[in-house]
């Protein structure tokens, strides 16, 4: 229910990946929320597709999200959570070249992308990455 936009509009407005795993003794989840205005295609396209999270979002559209972990019992936030990992994949351009997907983030200490990576990395700061995909 991402932005309150279903598909489930009696939920909170977020996506919730419950049961992933434990931390510091205790099981935990993931919610996002959206900090900005949210446009999906189709909202139906949220969710897990095996052991990865999709996070739907319209062309030549964008959204801040905001990724917090949780315990997985009370809800309440961990925000003494030390570091953690963070994977992006299949970032995507349209077939004219024109659309592209990207994914900005801040506030890490250390990134990793694969050496024939088809990614343009443009650094906004020390701690702070746009990756743009550069092919379909």
């Amino acid at each position: 229910n991402l932005g309150g936009l279903g598909p489930n509009l009696d939920d909170e407005p977020m996506i919730e990946y419950s049961g992933m795993g434990g931390m510091m003794g205790m099981d935990f989840s993931l919610t996002i929320r959206n900090l900005t205005t949210y446009t999906p295609y189709n909202v139906e396209f949220n969710g897990l597709s095996g052991v990865f999270g999709i996070i739907n979002v319209r062309a030549a559209s964008e959204v801040q999200l905001e990724f917090c972990y949780r315990d997985g019992v009370t809800g309440e936030l961990l925000d003494n959570v030390e570091s953690t990992g963070f994977a992006v994949f299949d970032l995507d351009s349209g077939y004219d070249g024109v659309r592209k997907e990207s994914v900005e983030s801040e506030g890490f200490a250390e990134y990793l992308v694969s050496a024939n990576t088809e990614l343009d990395l443009n650094f906004l700061s020390d701690t702070a990455l746009r990756a743009t995909a550069t092919t379909f």
